[in-house]
């Protein structure tokens, strides 16, 4: 025999938002109509029924839903459906399953995390919070509402939120990892350092983590230390976010170590090997130096070492053998030409500077 389950939702403590844009009138017909097709969808199948019955006077609609005989659970469905990364059935899912659940734990956090996912903040944050009211010591829901507040721009209560989350959770990476990176966003690196540290021993497998304790490790002129954990953070997510972050700031680390060598200056071996390109660039078409940037630029994803003086590389579009550093002046002075307000990741303004004084364009 088939269970009946009934709820309510009032016209306007439904997120309309998740409605057509025509539809987000509390009360009107396409309001209710678009709550119908979501209640439909989530209990209509799967073996059960539903109806819904709107009462225009006391502004709200009832919900009548039978679960089939298939043991259907429209939580785990949502949930599912979420973690494949269909947000646009489950978040709506998730909302009428707010009204049906108003003291589910879960129902709160998943839908929570998602608005928050989705950008829509101003959702999420109310959802969260009621979240952390229903569950007040876990760390995990305190760290989704830490997190929804500093995408909102509320640093400060994001950062009470996360603080807490350690209090309550002291062995829960994530709260010490968005704490972290809060606090570097902040330019609190002394502060966030720790934080990082203890997120990447609690879970050295986050990459995430260990991106950015070497951002904040760079920040704290340690760049040593810090290129051990942007490696790692390359290995574990070469093409994700996290990596790619990883490798913006190794390059930062060998600019910063391409200038301690020579801090009050510039570097006469760089300034050789942008007069060289400029020389070649200048018997070339604009297409051709367009390859020869774009060729290296897509090499320089892989990684170039600017410290290395081996000639280990070769071009399809430029005949010789290059070092790194020889390389990456190449693909600035390159993007000079074609380009000249991109930033190439490896700034050698000053001997591109000095290398153009000294060149003497070709007599024709």
């Amino acid at each position: 025999m088939q269970q009946e389950f009934e709820f309510t939702i009032a016209f306007d403590d439904f997120d309309a938002s998740l409605l057509p844009a025509d539809a987000r009138t509390p009360g009107s017909e396409a309001f209710i109509a678009g709550i119908r097709e979501i209640v439909a969808r989530e209990f209509g199948g799967h073996g059960g029924w539903a109806r819904i019955v709107a009462d225009e006077k006391a502004r709200r609609l009832t919900v009548t839903w039978g679960a089939g005989n298939k043991g259907y659970d429209p939580l785990a469905s949502a949930v599912s459906r979420l973690k494949r990364g269909d947000y646009a059935t489950a978040v709506p899912a998730l909302e009428l399953l707010r009204h049906h659940h108003p003291d589910n734990i879960a129902v709160h956090y998943n839908l929570g995390m998602a608005l928050s996912d989705q950008g829509n903040l101003a959702s999420a944050i109310p959802v969260l919070r009621k979240a952390v009211a229903l569950s007040p010591r876990d760390g995990d829901v305190r760290v989704a509402l830490g997190v929804a507040l500093a995408r909102h721009g509320r640093v400060d209560d994001a950062v009470a939120q996360l603080r807490e989350a350690i209090a309550i959770s002291p062995t829960n990476p994530w709260a010490f990892r968005n704490l972290g990176g809060i606090l570097l966003k902040q330019g609190e690196a002394t502060e966030a350092e720790p934080h990082l540290r203890r997120a990447v021993e609690l879970n050295p497998a986050d990459p995430a983590a260990r991106s950015g304790l070497g951002k904040c490790l760079i920040e704290l002129d340690r760049v040593d230390d810090a290129d051990e954990h942007l490696i790692e953070a390359i290995r574990l997510d070469p093409h994700g976010q996290a990596g790619e972050a990883a490798k913006e700031d190794r390059s930062r680390i060998a600019q910063i170590n391409f200038r301690k060598r020579m801090p009050s200056g510039v570097r006469p071996d760089a300034v050789m090997y942008c007069l060289g390109a400029v020389e070649s660039f200048e018997k070339m078409t604009t297409q051709e130096v367009q390859s020869v940037g774009f060729e290296i630029a897509i090499l320089g994803m892989q990684g170039i070492n600017p410290a290395d003086s081996e000639k280990q590389y070769t071009l399809k579009s430029l005949p010789g053998q290059f070092s790194g550093l020889q390389l990456l002046c190449i693909m600035y002075v390159a993007f000079k030409r074609f380009a000249p307000d991109k930033d190439t990741g490896f700034d050698v303004s000053r001997e591109y500077s000095v290398a153009l004084s000294m060149h003497k364009p070709e007599k024709e």
